[in-house]
């Protein structure tokens, strides 16, 4: 994870832990990790960074798309759970949730989505009877991608 013109990245690497996945992990991914977060914030603070350089699945134009906040809902979900640091399980979970939400929001542009929108989703919810648990889990994912865009 990494801030960079002003959003926060969350962006998947090719490498995974090997042992027990914490912080003072000594495995050969992990290490490799923070030399790959090290560098990229090295060329950050040297004003030198290119995303497609680190992360060649993502590019200037997805970032700048962003930024005039031109991107689409469904394309930041759907990006948020792919390339966030999710188990397989909850990953896989997410993407169900994404193929529901999807039809409900459209293509609507993320910064049209208020209140309203998202009230609206949740009485559907309750409308055709999903339980309070399902509710709060696909409102949970909603708040966080919610999170992610505005950091």
């Amino acid at each position: 994870m990494f801030r960079w013109r002003g959003i926060q990245y969350n962006l998947g690497t090719r490498y995974y832990c090997q042992r027990d996945g914490t912080k003072n992990c000594t495995c050969k991914s992990c290490h490799n990790a923070r030399l790959m977060s090290q560098a990229v914030q090295d060329e950050i603070d040297r004003d030198k960074f290119k995303i497609g350089e680190f992360f060649p699945e993502h590019t200037e134009a997805q970032h700048i798309s962003i930024l005039n906040n031109n991107i689409i809902f469904n394309d930041f979900m759907k990006d948020y759970v792919e390339n966030g640091a999710f188990q397989y399980s909850t990953r896989k979970n997410y993407r169900s949730m994404v193929k529901l939400m999807s039809s409900h929001f459209k293509s609507m542009l993320i910064t049209e989505i208020t209140r309203a929108h998202v009230k609206h989703y949740r009485d559907w919810l309750v409308r055709y009877k999903t339980s309070n648990k399902t509710i709060n889990n696909r409102l949970g994912l909603l708040s966080s991608v919610f999170k992610d865009a505005v950091d």
